[in-house]
């Protein structure tokens, strides 16, 4: 069992259990860190060049935690820049982690359920792997959980509507011979139990890259 350092872009949305910044994910209290001025817009962008890396190097040196990650898989480019600045373990993205998960390359065997498919690209994937290996498919804007996470809206919220609404894009992410998912966006694994009901297809996602390296760490509902 270990604790967990969640380096949290700058939002104030509802987290639900499953989600990263989600307290009952964990097995042991986590440390949240919000991250000042990294914004969703700023950071899930197809320019990652263009993010200021330097507010998440500060929020590093305050984590505690034994292990860190982000709240945001767009951050996978600067996986060796903050793994450079600590000697814990960091995942900064579950893109980072794919060599460690025995995948079988090709769009029509492993899908990516994303936050953005129009802006996850190349550059967001670790050597030898690239976009095309895979069958990317993101939330479609209207769907409710994508813009409160956009829109940083907090407040009251439909569970089922939202859940349904992720159900329909998880759909779009499978082909009868689908065998894994990978779910890149961190608030995607709370939805996992029900995806569960509809298919056997195995799940890669920040829980799974966490656990790996730390056995008992995530509540195994999440897992």
């Amino acid at each position: 069992m270990a604790r967990v350092s969640v380096l949290q872009l700058d939002t104030r949305f509802c987290r639900v259990p499953g989600d990263i910044g989600s307290a009952e994910t964990f097995v042991e209290e986590p440390q949240i860190i919000r991250v000042p001025r990294a914004s969703v817009n700023n950071i899930v962008t197809d320019q990652p060049h263009l993010i200021d890396l330097k507010p998440f190097l500060n929020a590093l040196e305050g984590a505690t935690g034994d292990i860190i990650v982000t709240s945001c898989g767009f951050l996978a480019p600067f996986q060796k820049q903050l793994q450079q600045a600590t000697t814990k373990p960091v995942i900064a993205s579950v893109l980072n982690a794919l060599s460690d998960f025995d995948i079988k390359l090709g769009a029509e065997f492993s899908s990516i359920l994303t936050f953005d498919s129009d802006r996850l690209c190349d550059v967001h994937f670790p050597h030898p792997y690239r976009a095309s290996d895979f069958r990317i498919v993101g939330l479609r804007p209207e769907n409710p959980l994508r813009m409160r996470i956009e829109g940083d809206i907090s407040g009251n919220f439909d569970l089922g509507d939202m859940t349904a609404n992720v159900m329909d894009d998880f759909t779009a992410a499978l082909t009868p011979l689908t065998q894994t998912v990978i779910l890149e966006c961190t608030n995607l694994p709370a939805y996992k139990p029900q995806m569960r009901t509809i298919t056997k297809v195995r799940f890669v996602d920040i829980l799974a890259a966490i656990e790996l390296i730390a056995p008992n760490t995530i509540a195994p509902c999440f897992l």
